[in-house]
C-alpha cells in the first residue's frame, strides 16, 4: 500500500513537469524531454529517489524551488527575458554526497536527459540551470577536511613545485567563501578566493579561473587547487591532481563549471596570514561637483594601473543606475595591500593611485588607507556587491597593461567608461591580474592549467552592468540589454586581440570560445578532454566547451602558435 501510493504521489509529479515544462531551446533536440515518449515513467522516477535518499523534487515543492532559485532571477527564464520562462529544470536533485551525483549522472545518461549543476546559483549567464533538465544541487554538500601537509601525489608538493606538501584545506560544494575566509583566518591562514562571499568555494569559480582581490600576490584561484574530487558523467567519482589524471586538471580549472563532470571536492593551498596584517585603502571621487573633474582623474587612475605594486589589489565601482542619476554617482575605490605590515612601502606602492587623486581634487574626494590586522577584518567589512533576487546582465573585458599605460589609451577607455556611465551602466572594475596571477602563484607553471591567456596577459577587468525589476516589460528589459551590449562592443574595440573572463561575460558574447579559451589549438585540446569525460554531452551548458560545435563558428579563431 506504501509503494502504490509513493508511485500515485511520482505519477502526479511527473504530470506536473509535463503541465508547466516547455520545450527546451533549439539545438537541444537529441534531449528527452518532459512530455515525450521516451521520459521516464513514475516508477523510474521512485527508483532514482530511492537512491539518492528522497531528495528528488517536481515544481510546487519547497525543495524544488530552494533548489532552482538563482542569485540572479532573469536567468530562470530562457535568454533572460521574462516573456519566456522555459529555463527552469524539469526537476532537481538535492545532493548531499559524491554517490548521489553519482547515482543522478548514471539515470539521466540512460535516459538521455541533459544535466544541470548548482552549487551556489552565483553565475551571471545562467550556466546553472537548463529547460526540461535534471538540476544536481550541490549547497547541502558543506564538509570541510584540515590538512597540515597536502600530498597531491607528485612528489613534492603541487605538481612537483619543489616547496614541499603545503597546508591546504579541502571543501565540498556548499562550501562559499565568506564561511571559508572566517575558518582559515582563524588558523593564521588565507585562501584565495571570489570578490563575493556567497561564491562558493568548490564550483564554477575555480573551475573557470577565478580571480581575486588576491591574485596579483597569491595567483588565480585555479591556481591554488592542489587536487579535487570530480564525478564524471559515467559516474566514475575520479581523484583529480596535476600528476593523477593531468590532463583533466588542466582542462577543468580554467575551462569552466558544468563541462566535464561534477565537482564535489576541492582542496585550496592555505597561505600563512602575512605577519604585521595588511593595509586597505577607501577612496571616493564625485562625478560632478566640488570641483570634479571626472573624466581628467579616470583617464589618470587608468594610467596609473600598471604602475602599481603587484601587491596591492583593487575595486572600481560606480552604480549611476542604482538609486542616482550619473550626475550624482560617486566612484568607489576598495583596495588590498597583501605586503605586510610596512606602511611606508604599501603607501609607496600604491602612490601612482593616490597622485590621480591629488592631481584632481574634488570636494567630496575621499582618501584613507588603514592597516587590519589580517585580510579577512578588512574582508569582512568589504561586502564584494553580493546581491540576490535581482535581475542582471553584464559585458566585460579584459584589458593588458599595453592597453592602459599610453596617455592616448587611458583616455580613450576613461573616455569609454564614463560614456557608459552617462548611459546608465553600473561599472565593476577590478585591479586582480598581473604579478602571480600571470605566472600561475606559489606552482609558477601556468602550463598545468587551461586559463586562458587573455587572463594571464590581462591587468584590468572591466565590466559593465545593468538590471531591471524582474516582471519589468520585456521591451524595457530588452532596452537595457541593448544599452549594455553597446558598452560591451565598445569595450572590444579598445582591447580587440584580448577577451573576457569566462566567468563574467556577456550573454551573447561574440566569438566566445576564442574569448573565454583563446587560440583554436587550446580549444580543440578542451573539447577533446570534453568528449573524453562525456561522450554524450550529457553536461551542456550556455557558451561552454562542446557546445553548438560547427565548423562555421570556429571561423573566428585566431591562429596559434601550434598552427602557423
Amino acid at each position: 500500500m506504501l509503494l502504490f501510493g509513493f508511485l500515485f504521489v511520482w505519477s502526479w509529479l511527473v504530470a506536473v513537469v509535463e503541465c508547466v515544462t516547455t520545450q527546451a531551446s533549439a539545438g537541444a533536440g537529441s534531449w528527452c524531454l518532459p512530455g515525450e515518449p521516451c521520459w521516464p515513467d513514475a516508477g523510474s522516477w521512485a527508483a532514482l529517489n530511492a537512491s539518492v535518499g528522497g531528495t528528488l523534487s517536481a515544481p510546487g515543492s519547497a525543495a524544488y524551488a530552494n533548489a532552482s532559485a538563482m542569485e540572479y532571477v532573469n536567468w530562470q527564464f530562457e535568454d533572460g527575458h521574462a516573456a519566456s520562462p522555459l529555463a527552469l529544470p524539469a526537476l532537481a536533485v538535492t545532493a548531499r554526497s559524491a554517490a548521489d551525483v553519482a547515482a543522478a549522472l548514471r539515470f539521466a545518461a540512460a535516459a538521455r536527459i541533459r544535466v544541470a549543476v548548482k552549487s551556489t546559483g552565483h553565475t551571471y549567464t545562467g550556466r546553472s540551470t537548463a529547460a526540461g533538465s535534471l538540476l544536481l544541487y550541490l549547497h547541502a554538500m558543506r564538509a570541510i577536511e584540515w590538512h597540515a601537509a597536502f600530498d597531491d601525489g607528485c612528489g613534492g608538493g603541487s605538481g612537483g613545485s619543489g616547496q614541499g606538501n603545503p597546508p591546504a584545506v579541502s571543501v565540498a560544494p556548499g562550501v562559499n567563501f565568506g564561511a571559508l575566509y572566517e575558518a582559515v583566518d582563524s588558523r593564521g591562514f588565507v585562501v584565495v578566493g571570489g570578490g563575493g562571499s556567497t561564491v562558493g568555494a568548490a564550483g564554477g569559480y575555480v573551475l573557470g579561473g577565478g580571480h581575486s582581490v588576491l591574485s596579483r600576490s597569491l595567483g588565480l584561484g585555479a591556481d591554488n587547487v592542489l587536487g579535487f574530487e570530480l564525478v564524471v558523467p559515467n559516474g566514475t567519482t575520479l581523484a583529480v591532481s596535476p600528476c593523477a589524471a593531468p590532463e583533466l586538471f588542466w582542462a577543468a580549472l580554467g575551462g569552466g563549471g558544468g563541462t566535464f563532470g561534477v565537482m564535489t571536492r576541492a582542496t585550496h593551498r592555505l597561505h600563512p596570514a602575512p605577519a604585521g596584517g595588511v593595509f586597505g585603502v577607501k577612496a571616493k571621487y564625485p562625478m560632478s561637483g566640488g570641483g570634479a573633474n571626472a573624466s581628467g582623474w579616470l583617464a589618470a587612475v587608468v594610467a596609473a594601473q600598471p604602475a602599481l605594486a603587484t601587491q596591492w589589489g583593487c575595486y572600481f565601482e560606480c552604480l549611476p543606475a542604482i538609486g542616482a542619476i550619473s550626475a550624482l554617482a560617486t566612484w568607489d575605490v576598495s583596495c588590498l595591500h597583501y605586503g605586510g605590515g610596512d606602511a611606508d612601502a604599501a603607501a609607496a606602492g600604491i602612490a601612482p593611485l593616490k597622485a590621480a587623486f591629488d592631481a584632481h581634487p574634488a570636494r567630496k574626494a575621499k582618501w584613507a588607507m588603514t592597516p587590519f590586522p589580517s585580510f579577512w577584518a578588512w574582508k569582512r567589512g568589504d561586502s564584494g556587491g553580493d546581491t540576490s533576487g535581482v535581475a542582471s546582465a553584464l559585458t566585460s573585458r579584459l584589458f593588458p597593461p599595453s592597453a592602459l599605460a599610453a596617455p592616448a589609451s587611458a583616455s580613450a577607455l576613461a573616455a569609454t567608461i564614463l560614456d557608459g556611465v552617462a548611459k546608465g551602466v553600473n561599472m565593476q572594475i577590478a585591479l586582480v591580474l598581473g604579478g602571480a596571477a600571470a605566472t600561475g602563484g606559489a606552482r609558477n607553471d601556468t602550463s598545468t592549467t587551461s586559463v586562458s591567456g587573455h587572463m594571464r596577459d590581462g591587468l584590468w577587468h572591466v565590466v559593465g552592468a545593468t538590471g531591471w525589476i524582474p516582471l519589468e516589460p520585456d521591451a524595457l528589459q530588452r532596452a537595457a540589454l541593448r544599452k549594455v551590449r553597446a558598452f560591451g562592443d565598445a569595450l572590444r574595440e579598445l582591447a580587440p586581440d584580448s577577451g573576457a573572463y569566462l566567468n563574467e561575460n556577456d550573454w551573447l558574447e561574440p566569438g566566445w570560445r576564442s574569448s573565454f579559451f583563446g587560440d583554436s589549438y587550446a580549444y580543440a585540446r578542451l573539447l577533446e578532454a570534453k568528449r573524453s569525460v562525456d561522450p554524450l554531452g550529457l553536461l551542456e551548458c550556455h557558451n561552454c566547451v562542446g557546445s553548438n560545435d560547427t565548423a562555421a563558428e570556429w571561423d573566428s579563431f585566431p591562429m596559434s602558435a601550434n598552427e602557423q
